[in-house]
């Protein structure tokens, strides 16, 4: 685990030498439940099938309507068919 932690805080450090003061949505007028709502879609944090399978809590990370594919947050945004609105 310390190995691990380690090698978390030495990625996380690179990517961002300084603590921000304000957090991304600082300026946004969001109510509380979109904000964790968007903290947990960008963190990968839902309850899709992908996720939900890393928490045993599904049989299968696949995308109910396009099995070969994983279900996760890109592949429902950019391209599963059965949620893209027509223009």
């Amino acid at each position: 685990m310390a190995s691990t932690l380690g090698i978390t805080s030495t990625w996380y450090r690179n990517i961002s030498p300084t603590i921000p003061l304000l957090p991304c949505f600082h300026n946004l007028n969001l109510s509380r439940k979109n904000i964790v709502l968007f903290i947990h879609l960008r963190s990968g944090h839902s309850l899709l099938p992908f996720h939900s399978f890393k928490l045993l809590l599904n049989n299968s990370p696949l995308c109910t309507q396009h099995n070969p594919i994983v279900c996760d947050i890109t592949h429902l945004i950019f391209i599963c068919p059965s949620c893209i609105i027509p223009m």
